[in-house]
């Protein structure tokens, strides 16, 4: 009780720092979208420039069941960007031809104060038999050099950065074709995660899975070097403490899965959300973080984290 206490009079005292950072997409050539078989085309193109937070290009071929098509979409949000490739033949036409790109985009993100952080870039891909997988590159900097040949599906790939004033850019180039196999499908995410010298570790699952996922409980923090926790709960509160102490609160009648508090108990906040500042004076420190809440009337409880501050 005394560190939190300490850790709370401590962030009082804290100078305000805007380190939010926000990510910007550009198209650095145009967004060309072709598809045709051997009796029609069709073909669509977003000019080069400055993109909006979400948009598509989209091509397709008449067809009165099943239409062969290509796309490409794009989406923005803080400090997340994710683009999609897509080539659907769904009847196997043999005489399909499908080519998205070479598209290159320039993704930025910016800072009003520099900050250290890394960068994430991962990929998600689903071929049908026979279908090629696209290549997507990456040249963190935008200096010409390319870090990342071909993105792989199996690991992130991760890279130690500072945002700024000075927009940190990175050029992914994304390439796709499908011929007669059924459809090829290229996600590639990049987010820009604050480096708070944290270490969080989910030590505990959630009894009352929740569709969609909602943001996890514990989040490094851009605004300090702490941490952001979310209570994802409509009535309910965050447990903190120093310490692991499990207690068995239930067991949730809808999916027949324990119900289990992992910290020790030593704060419990009413709120949805909280910025927790974890400053050098109390490092090294760690501290587990959990949500408890009523859903159908039960009490449940939500993902457990520890996190060690080094």
């Amino acid at each position: 009780m005394r560190v939190f206490a300490t850790i709370c009079a401590m962030s009082l005292s804290l100078p305000v720092v805007h380190a939010q950072v926000h990510a910007s997409i550009s198209a650095l050539t145009p967004l060309t979208v072709q598809v045709s078989d051997s009796l029609s085309s069709a073909s669509a193109t977003t000019p080069a420039g400055l993109l909006s937070t979400f948009g598509e290009s989209i091509a397709s071929l008449p067809s009165p069941s099943l239409p062969a098509s290509g796309a490409v979409r794009w989406r923005v949000r803080d400090t997340f960007v994710s683009l999609e490739h897509s080539l659907g033949n769904p009847s196997a036409i043999p005489s399909f031809s499908g080519v998205l790109g070479p598209h290159e985009f320039l993704i930025e993100f910016q800072a009003q104060t520099p900050r250290a952080a890394i960068l994430r870039a991962s990929r998600l891909s689903a071929l049908s038999g026979g279908a090629p997988a696209a290549t997507i590159a990456i040249d963190v900097d935008n200096d010409g050099t390319i870090e990342i040949a071909n993105l792989s599906t199996l690991t992130p790939a991760t890279f130690a950065v500072i945002v700024g004033p000075q927009p940190l850019q990175v050029r992914v180039i994304v390439n796709a074709t499908l011929g007669a196999a059924a459809y090829v499908y290229e996600e590639s995410f990049f987010a820009i995660i604050p480096d708070n010298n944290l270490q969080i570790t989910q030590v505990v699952s959630s009894c009352a899975p929740f569709v969609p996922p909602p943001p996890a409980v514990v989040l490094p923090s851009f605004l300090h070097t702490g941490i952001d926790l979310v209570q994802p709960f409509s009535l309910g509160v965050i447990v903190l403490g120093l310490a692991p102490q499990p207690n068995l609160l239930s067991v949730f009648s809808q999916s027949g899965l324990p119900c289990v508090l992992m910290p020790r108990a030593d704060v419990t906040l009413y709120a949805s959300t909280m910025d927790l500042p974890i400053p050098l004076a109390v490092r090294p420190i760690t501290v587990y973080a959990q949500a408890v809440g009523l859903v159908a009337g039960e009490l449940v409880a939500s993902d457990a984290y520890s996190v060690m501050a080094h």
